[in-house]
């Protein structure tokens, strides 16, 4: 089962310092069955297994760019812009963002969409919602 969160290794590694702007992050999918929380440590060979897998869907995600770092209020918050796999045809349930300029490729979050997305030959979208205290995806309060 997919369970949104962010991880706690990354919640201790942000605070070491260890994430920086300049590192690649990624974006990882996965289906429904796949078996990834908040405990997830990194994008390792046995969670890289439950990856989806379909046309237009490469094994490790995509890179996430616009990466941006910010404040609102009390906030920080870490953004980037939608994510598009053109012209695949996959279904995910969820996606897990990691960094992988690191060893082991630590896990920064895991989200659960609540639903199947599916695309057939089209655009599979990540949306990513406004960079803010109350919508960011990835958000320290």
């Amino acid at each position: 089962m997919i369970r949104s969160g962010i991880c706690n290794t990354a919640k201790v590694e942000f605070l070491r310092g260890v994430h920086r702007e300049t590192h690649i992050f990624k974006c990882a999918l996965f289906p429904a069955g796949a078996s990834i929380d908040k405990n997830t440590p990194g994008f390792r060979p046995e969670i890289a297994a439950q990856e989806v897998q379909g046309v237009g869907y490469t094994p490790g995600g995509k890179a996430l760019l616009g990466l941006s770092f910010g404040l609102d209020g009390d906030t920080a918050f870490m953004s980037f812009l939608n994510i598009v796999w053109p012209t695949a045809t996959i279904t995910a349930r969820g996606c897990m963002i990691y960094n992988d300029s690191l060893p082991g490729r630590p896990a920064i979050c895991v989200i659960n969409f609540g639903y199947d997305v599916v695309s057939n030959r089209g655009n599979f979208t990540l949306a990513v919602p406004a960079a803010n205290a109350k919508t960011a995806i990835i958000k320290l309060f």
